[in-house]
């Protein structure tokens, strides 16, 4: 039987079966049976203990309880001038919650009519607003972890997100009920799990005991719930349907705080790159956004080698492979000390990370690492991916003969070496809008600057590359097109700097062209067919330009050649 020692205070007793308990804190209508109503001697004002009762959305049913003497129990004071024992609000909703028979999460369908969860959260993600036909409204995602291990994402909806928000805590342990069970959409879930969990105003949650949550060890749960991926292992979840992961590494360098501006609404975020490295002897950059880069960022600035988990991180193909956070994403740090001292069967610090730490302290220092990129089978085919990595291939097996057909799809390529063999004659530039954020082109008139993207007049324009090159590797050689960032990289001059030397000092213009010409660099081009002219032909396109790496290249020409480094 079920027993319920929170003594409550009964008043406003109506004509029939229901009535209002009272704990001085909150009211909550209640039903008896209609034998109590008959047999016993209800009043208002009179208190009661409540063997057993079950709670439903803001109605209690009363089942089993018993009178208490108001004098016994001198702490307990009611509304009417009796005694009230100190609680806190809504104890007994969790009591009874916590006393119910939950069940695993592997256990769930969408077919089942009630159940009932026992799971840690593990991550909160950030509240959204959204607005459809049925008006504006918020959001919310959470993942959540069994005591077996299992993991599963549920999303909070509009009422659901208003009563839970500010209460749910990562880390802690909870009773969830009332929810509904759908097919996980892989593109956006970051668990495994084949199901993910929908919440509205209806669903129950509630904190459970402090006992369960002392039982409950760290370890024991939060462990489990993390899909670590190592370094050298980041470039199978490229282009992948699981393209998130969670790492644990040693942080190598901590880039400065920087500002970019979104696209969508000219807005600026904050970001920090950070460089980490972990047992596979690689390392990758890693893009911090928003608070993690302002607040963990500043942190870890202050900290040398520190060993960091990070949560929910998404895996991208830039530079090779690269990783960034998301809204969702958590971060742990711990310094290298805190994990030599550290038990792994203490649960204050997971495992993985104090062993991660170790390896550091014994081998780390002394490992000449690759990037992640490098030697990780980005020019080998993944089988399994939704597209292939981007292959380091040369320019005579970029450039195939045969002219590309209209729907043949973009390709995108590295090619690891290559130098720059001439410029193409004519306008190396464009006139731009002055203004941050808008790259549109704008024509002269009267002496000023119309654009006609946002029908606006500028007294000034800024100058934006745009231009021809043809490059050259030992395979052969292709023409292409060069944008803004690429020709800063090239010339080392901005193209408003380069047209003021063409006005006024072209000895100097012409010797820098000159200058740039036969240098040598990585370039990740992108090659599509377009008409022109009633034909169709092939089109080539310089993603990203940047230094060459010599001593990666090294390292990887060692690897192919299979000496041991």
């Amino acid at each position: 039987m079920l027993t319920f020692s929170l003594s409550l205070s009964l008043f406003n007793k109506q004509y029939n079966n229901s009535g209002i308990l009272n704990d001085g804190t909150n009211k909550m209508k209640c039903t008896f049976k209609k034998s109590f109503m008959l047999n016993q001697e209800i009043k208002s004002g009179c208190v009661v203990k409540l063997t057993d009762v079950v709670f439903s959305n803001d109605l209690a049913e009363v089942r089993e309880f018993s009178f208490v003497d108001a004098s016994e129990s001198p702490e307990f004071k009611t509304p009417h001038g009796g005694n009230k024992e100190k609680t806190v609000p809504g104890q007994q909703q969790k009591d009874i919650v916590n006393s119910r028979r939950s069940q695993p999460i592997a256990s769930l369908n969408p077919y089942q009519p009630a159940w009932t969860i026992k799971a840690k959260l593990v991550v909160k993600g950030q509240t959204r607003t959204y607005r459809n036909a049925k008006g504006e409204g918020k959001v919310l995602t959470i993942e959540l972890v069994d005591s077996e291990g299992t993991a599963i994402q549920a999303t909070l909806w509009r009422e659901a997100v208003e009563k839970y928000e500010n209460v749910l805590e990562v880390g802690k342990l909870y009773y969830i009920s009332k929810g509904s069970l759908r097919p996980a959409n892989r593109a956006y879930s970051t668990v495994n799990n084949d199901y993910e969990m929908s919440l509205d105003g209806k669903s129950e949650i509630f904190e459970a005991s402090e006992e369960e949550q002392m039982e409950s060890s760290a370890k024991k749960i939060f462990e489990k719930a993390f899909e670590f991926v190592q370094i050298g292992d980041l470039v199978k979840r490229v282009n992948s349907k699981r393209a998130t992961c969670d790492v644990c590494a040693v942080v190598k360098q901590v880039g400065d705080l920087s500002a970019v501006k979104r696209k969508s609404d000219n807005s600026e975020i904050q970001k920090r790159d950070l460089t980490l490295c972990d047992e596979s002897s690689n390392t990758v950059h890693l893009t911090l956004w928003n608070t993690l880069a302002i607040e963990q960022g500043e942190k870890l600035k202050q900290m040398t080698n520190a060993v960091i988990i990070v949560r929910a991180v998404r895996v991208t193909e830039y530079e090779g492979v690269s990783l960034g956070t998301l809204g969702k994403s958590e971060m742990q740090i711990f310094s290298l000390e805190e994990c030599a001292n550290a038990q792994s069967s203490d649960g204050e610090i997971p495992e993985k990370a104090i062993k991660t730490a170790k390896w550091f302290s014994e081998n780390g220092e002394g490992t000449v690492f690759k990037t992640a990129a490098e030697g990780a089978g980005l020019s080998i085919q993944q089988k399994g991916t939704a597209r292939a990595p981007l292959e380091h291939v040369t320019l005579c097996d970029f450039q195939p003969d045969e002219v590309p057909s209209a729907s043949e799809k973009p390709k995108m390529c590295i090619i690891q070496r290559a130098s720059v063999l001439s410029i193409r004659d004519g306008t190396m530039w464009y006139c731009a809008a002055p203004e941050e954020g808008n790259n549109a082109k704008v024509v002269e008139e009267n002496g000023a600057w119309y654009c006609e993207k946002n029908q606006k007049t500028y007294a000034t324009c800024k100058r934006r590359y745009i231009m021809g090159a043809k490059i050259a590797d030992k395979s052969g050689h292709c023409w292409l097109t060069l944008f803004n960032d690429d020709g800063e990289k090239l010339f080392g001059h901005t193209a408003d700097e380069m047209f003021d030397f063409s006005e006024n000092d072209n000895d100097r213009f012409e010797r820098i062209k000159k200058e740039a010409l036969f240098k040598a660099f990585t370039f990740k081009l992108k090659s599509k067919s377009e008409e022109y002219d009633g034909q169709t032909r092939r089109k080539v396109l310089t993603m990203h330009v940047c230094e060459i790496d010599f001593a990666s290249e090294c390292r990887s020409l060692l690897s192919k050649m299979g000496v041991e480094q």
